[in-house]
């Protein structure tokens, strides 16, 4: 079902892209707007859906974690401005140096 031509546009070619939902700041795929959400859900939905999505979920937070951990984060750019209104916004772009930290 999911490398079907009628769903999914060159539905044979592997393009993580297509998951990303088009919006105005995103190069998502265009034809990610028009899929039905309940197209593509691996865990499945509802009081059947599979007991392992929370646990799958944990594992993902748990990679994240100890990815970010392994690096040492700085900013060695300019001066970082902010923009004031209900929140704070930066106005330049946020580059952080990612050192990798010996164990």
């Amino acid at each position: 079902m999911y490398h079907e031509d009628k769903h999914f546009p060159r539905g044979g070619e592997f393009l993580p892209e297509r998951w990303l939902k088009d919006e105005p700041e995103s190069t998502g795929c265009p034809s990610a707007k028009n899929a039905h959400p309940f197209l593509f859900l691996p865990f499945g939905f509802g009081p059947r859906a599979c007991i392992g999505l929370r646990m799958a979920n944990l594992e993902m937070e748990l990679l994240v974690a100890r990815i970010t951990r392994r690096f040492e984060y700085r900013w060695n750019y300019d001066e970082l401005k902010l923009v004031s209104s209900l929140v704070n916004i930066p106005e330049n772009e946020l580059r952080f140096e990612m050192v990798e930290v010996d164990e």
